[in-house]
Parts: C-alpha cells; sequence; structure tokens
C-alpha cells in the first residue's frame, strides 16, 4: 500500500510539474507590436504575462496585452484616473476604444472594428458593474469593449481572443 501511494505521488508529481503544451509559441510573443508605436516609447514589457504596460502623455496608463497559450489574444486596457469623461459618454469611449484598436490591432481588424462602432452594428449591454459591447466577428468570436469604473478609476478594455 505505502509503495502503491508513493507511485502515485511520483506519477502525480511528474504529470502536473510538466509545462503546459500550447498550441501558440510563446517564444514568438513579444512587443513587437508595441515598439512600432511611436506613441508607446516609454512602456515596460512583462514576457511572463506578454503585456506592455505604457505610460501615456496625458498622464493615463495602457496595459497592451498579446499572447496566450491555448487562445490567444489582443487586447488594450486603458486606466483613467481623475476628472474624466462620464461613464456613461459611449460615443466618448468608443472614441477611445478605436484609437486603442488603430494601435494594437491589424489593420483588417482595425477596419472590420470602426465599421462596426460608426455604423452603430453592436450588441451595447449595461448593468451596474458597467457597459459591455460585443461586436461580431467572423474569425473570432467577437471583439468585446468594456467600460468600468474602479474606485476613482474608469477602466476601458478592448480586445478579442480565438
Amino acid at each position: 500500500m505505502k509503495n502503491t501511494l508513493l507511485i502515485f505521488i511520483l506519477i502525480s508529481k511528474f504529470m502536473f510539474s510538466q509545462e503546459e503544451e500550447c498550441l501558440f509559441d510563446q517564444n514568438t510573443q513579444t512587443d513587437e507590436f508595441v515598439k512600432s508605436v511611436s506613441e508607446f516609447k516609454e512602456y515596460t514589457w512583462d514576457d511572463g504575462l506578454k503585456e506592455a504596460t505604457i505610460q501615456l502623455k496625458n498622464g493615463h496608463t495602457l496595459v497592451a496585452h498579446r499572447g496566450g497559450c491555448l487562445h490567444f489574444g489582443i487586447s488594450g486596457t486603458l486606466y483613467m484616473k481623475g476628472s474624466n469623461p462620464n461613464s456613461q459618454d459611449l460615443e466618448y469611449w468608443l472614441d477611445e476604444a478605436k484609437w486603442i484598436a488603430k494601435k494594437l490591432f491589424s489593420d483588417s481588424d482595425y477596419k472590420v472594428l470602426k465599421e462596426s462602432i460608426d455604423n452603430h452594428t453592436f450588441k451595447n449591454v449595461s448593468d451596474q458593474s458597467g457597459t459591455y459591447i460585443l461586436i461580431p466577428h467572423k474569425t473570432y468570436d467577437e471583439f468585446l469593449i468594456t467600460i468600468r469604473t474602479v474606485k476613482e478609476t474608469k477602466v476601458l478594455y478592448i480586445g478579442y481572443f480565438f
């Protein structure tokens, strides 16, 4: 019985200590997508999270993420402190989302997103935790835009994954 338990523990440890097998090559997920953007000169790259924390000239912070293991995604999360527009000013936030998408997404993804926003072909759901905008896409599940307030900070997220 002791030997069986010891073998089970060793096998379990071996199985769970193996690195997760990824569909996407983690070594190719670098900060290249941020380096090419002139406004993003001051940032720090976290290779483990595959994200850049960018200090913008207006004092806001943008966290740009590109990567994944089983699901690959690209996103930008904008943190705005201080006197910011009202969370209910949807047009303002959609313009900010388009700006982030233009900087982070491929040209074709940006075009699809911009068209959907400009033509108002999206689903808009709001509740006490924030506003959620769902934009259909042929290749990905959908683009997602969220607008929330966390303490004194407005948080705008835009992204997708597949």
